[in-house]
């Protein structure tokens, strides 16, 4: 499938423009449609319609697929319990996917704690800002990290009973460790000593480190060594370096990220920290391709 022959006859400039204008209209009428959706389920209209569900009412008749109708459907509820999210929704701060992810948290969130009272409309407005102006991704680590540190908490003030086994001498090794450290009970000494131990381990792993973090001098090989690209990742933040001229936005791909060389290497660009980048797949052929133009980079893949 081609492009139309109108749009062909526009100018980069133009054809940014009107993409624009109709990406901000597509986000307006998406909050439209979640507002309809609203208004069908209240009056149960998909019932009379003979759909057991809102959710086959959207495949069935609006003919989205099971993961499209879960999608607005998860976010057309955060609108109910959230009417803010309708305005980040049509400036296209909150996307529905994340929209989606954040009724879901909130929904676990009240099945699994029925003791725990609502969050505020503060803590929502909060969860709400987290959720906007970031990726799916992102999105959802973070709110799993929420729902963990939850369950953490949950399971810390759940006491436990141990059972352990000694032999006499072993006891009285325990009873003057006890004393020395000034513990009352053998709980207090075990979890002291593990928290002595988990720092000694976390010291071990900050040298082992340090060890690593020592680079190699810079080479005229094209190739980047691994130690210098697990650098260069580091340093980008496990990251797309790209920034575009045009918007002074920086990429968010973080798969399949390529260790580049800022002054190329066929220009005498020396392989070194300095002159080294991580790009995404297709941030590194677009550079590419405007360094050595596309006959050169096309010639390359065959």
């Amino acid at each position: 499938m081609t492009t139309t022959p109108l749009l062909q006859t526009m100018d980069d400039q133009e054809l940014i423009k009107t993409t624009l204008y109709f990406s901000q209209k597509e986000r307006y009428y998406t909050k439209i449609l979640l507002d309809h959706l609203m208004e069908i389920e209240d009056r149960r209209i998909h019932l009379k319609l003979g759909y057991e569900s809102l959710f086959a009412y959207c495949t069935r008749e609006l003919s989205y697929s099971e993961a499209e109708a879960l999608t607005r459907i998860g976010a057309m509820r955060l609108l109910r319990k959230i009417p803010e999210a309708a305005e980040k929704i049509a400036q296209g701060q909150l996307t529905l996917t994340n929209a989606s992810l954040l009724q879901g948290h909130l929904r676990r969130q009240e099945a699994s704690l029925p003791e725990k009272k609502e969050n505020s409309k503060e803590e929502e407005l909060q969860l709400l800002a987290k959720c906007s102006n970031t990726s799916a991704r992102k999105c959802k680590e973070m709110l799993e990290e929420i729902e963990q540190k939850a369950r953490g908490e949950e399971e810390e003030d759940r006491t436990v009973t141990i059972t352990l086994k000694v032999k006499q001498s072993v006891l009285k090794k325990i009873q003057e460790v006890k004393k020395e450290r000034g513990v009352k009970s053998e709980a207090e000494l075990i979890e002291l000593l593990c928290k002595e131990e988990l720092k000694r381990e976390k010291k071990k792993q900050e040298k082992a480190s340090e060890k690593e973090t020592v680079l190699p001098p810079a080479t005229t090989k094209r190739c980047f060594p691994e130690k210098m690209r697990k650098e260069l990742l580091k340093r980008a933040g496990h990251q797309c370096c790209y920034i575009s001229p045009l918007t002074g936005r920086r990429c968010e791909g973080t798969s399949e990220l390529q260790a580049d060389h800022v002054y190329p290497a066929a220009w005498g660009g020396e392989t070194s920290i300095e002159n080294g980048r991580m790009l995404c797949r297709g941030h590194n052929q677009l550079l590419a391709r405007e360094c050595f133009g596309d006959h050169k980079v096309d010639a390359k893949k065959t």
